[in-house]
């Protein structure tokens, strides 16, 4: 079977937790399948970087530029077709939300999470009609529909009105290189160009109004004047539609001071801004998984994180989950956690292991199986 896999919406360092789960199905499903062919069709962007690529990996260059939406959409849903059809394409995994809808293959489609639906207003009016167009018709036009999560998985077949049978949940996972150790040295290194001193709290998210990031900093402003010692607040993320909302919030917290902002922080240089926290907070209202939680467990950092959506499915037993909006009760179990070195250390065991139940291998393996099942179910609808 000839795969392609459409990289077309990647733009490197911009697009999240969506380019964390390509680059992660790419490298185990290079590893894990030495049957099938692949060829990742690539924008001007992203081309090139995906490294050397394995016996029976070819890239495809589509010369465009992804900061051009109009030209993105242009191209991803009249051009492109073209090349899957001349590439001789069985099947094509989108894992960008939407799928090309006239390629006259077997598709897949990764929907990450019914953002679109439940926060229109996190997006511009042409980015919401995109959205609102094109999703239910590549999920109508997919054979299979990858979701990441359980509750992701019951959001889109109760949105979009899919068969059950049709969305599949292969659950993510943190990057082997969380669990990797890493020397103090290199980590205070780190801090110290960054301008942080232990101890902090920390969040990592994008600066979307859904991620709640200014709640983050509300909590801030009410545990810091109860503990000891001076915590520093690092929020970490990609500048989204709420950047201005969370950068007010901090402008008139007290303790601006202590508040820092990393933007688009390259991932490999995560572990180390994990690794140096005492406490890791998500506070989210709505997440398709969740994927920080399991970076900061597999860091060694206590968690404490919301508890809508796919938070308490991906944290368990080993974080604490807290209602985001009840401010007083997250302050106290905050300053309960952050006195109790036990607790902390309890939580440290509990979420390492917790994050090894999870891996990227299974996601592929899985993922591998929903390619053969979608590609069976096309060839019996062409019958």
């Amino acid at each position: 079977m000839r795969i392609g896999i459409n990289c077309l919406y990647l733009i490197p360092g911009r697009v999240g937790g969506t380019e964390t789960y390509l680059r992660n199905i790419l490298k185990e499903l290079a590893n894990l399948d030495q049957e099938n062919e692949y060829i990742l069709f690539t924008n001007d962007a992203c081309a090139g970087t995906f490294g050397p690529l394995p016996d029976k990996w070819i890239e495809v260059h589509c010369p465009f530029s992804p900061f051009n939406k109009i030209k993105r959409v242009y191209w991803e849903q009249f051009v492109f077709p073209n090349h899957v059809r001349k590439a001789k394409v069985d099947l094509l995994h989108s894992p960008g939300y939407v799928s090309p809808l006239k390629v006259s293959c077997a598709t897949v489609v990764t929907i990450h999470d019914m953002h679109y639906h439940y926060f229109p207003e996190t997006f511009s009016l042409a980015k919401q009609l995109y959205w609102k167009y094109y999703i239910p018709r590549s999920a109508e036009k997919a054979d299979r529909v990858l979701g990441c999560s359980e509750n992701a998985r019951l959001d889109i077949i109760k949105v979009l009105g899919l068969p059950p049978e049709k969305v599949v949940a292969p659950l993510e996972a943190a990057a082997d290189f969380f669990f990797n150790d890493y020397p103090p040295a290199e980590t205070l290194d780190f801090l110290a160009q960054k301008n942080i001193q232990k101890p902090y709290l920390l969040s990592v998210a994008t600066f979307n109004r859904h991620k709640n990031m200014e709640g983050v900093v509300r909590c801030f402003n009410q545990v810091r004047p109860q503990l000891e010692k001076p915590y520093q607040l690092v929020l970490a993320g990609i500048r989204s539609d709420a950047y201005e909302k969370v950068m007010a919030e901090i402008d008139k917290s007290p303790y601006k001071t202590d508040i820092r902002v990393l933007e688009a922080l390259p991932i490999e240089k995560l572990p180390y801004l994990y690794r140096g926290a005492e406490l890791f907070l998500l506070l989210s209202y709505f997440e398709g998984f969740g994927l920080p939680i399991l970076e900061a467990m597999a860091s060694g950092v206590p968690v404490i994180c919301s508890n809508r959506t796919s938070l308490p499915e991906i944290a368990g037993d080993a974080g604490i989950v807290v209602d985001p909006d009840n401010e007083p009760e997250l302050a106290r179990r905050v300053v309960e956690l952050l006195e109790n070195p036990g607790k902390r250390e309890l939580m440290r065991e509990q979420g390492f292991h917790r994050a090894r139940e999870f891996s990227w291998t299974r996601t592929a393996r899985e993922t591998l199986v929903v390619y053969h099942e979608a590609y069976d179910a096309w060839k019996a609808k062409k019958r």
